[in-house]
């Protein structure tokens, strides 16, 4: 997740340019991969935020726009990205197209073997 600002700003430790860039880049890979909110974070398990979802008082939590310092792919507060609703049914029509149009099945004997999934942007 990296923010950026463009402004002059001020402090006792430095003074930035006006046309200075400062950008914060904050590893979203080590939260989500932390055993602390997760159960195997490291395995892929496509049912796991829907299983979070059954416990008691988690029913509206853990959808793919929540927001919270668990899941932070979009961000965090009041500055979390605005384009999520956007990106998020563009993902669902992207599934449903190739779910509709294509006939997707394992190679023989293969199985689903390790995916190995690392999301785009990670650091």
């Amino acid at each position: 997740m990296a923010r950026s600002g463009g402004k002059q700003e001020k402090t006792s430790l430095f003074q930035m340019a006006r046309q200075s860039l400062l950008v914060i880049v904050v590893p979203f890979n080590p939260v989500h991969t932390d055993g602390d909110n997760y159960v195997n974070p490291d395995k892929f398990d496509g049912f796991r935020f829907e299983r979070m979802r059954t416990q008691e008082g988690e029913e509206a939590k853990h959808q793919l726009l929540s927001l919270g310092v668990d899941y932070v792919l979009f961000g965090h507060g009041r500055h979390a990205c605005p384009g999520r609703f956007f990106v998020v049914n563009e993902l669902k029509v992207m599934l449903a197209r190739v779910l509709l149009n294509y006939d997707i099945k394992m190679v023989d004997g293969r199985g689903r073997g390790n995916l190995g999934f690392i999301l785009l942007g990670q650091i």
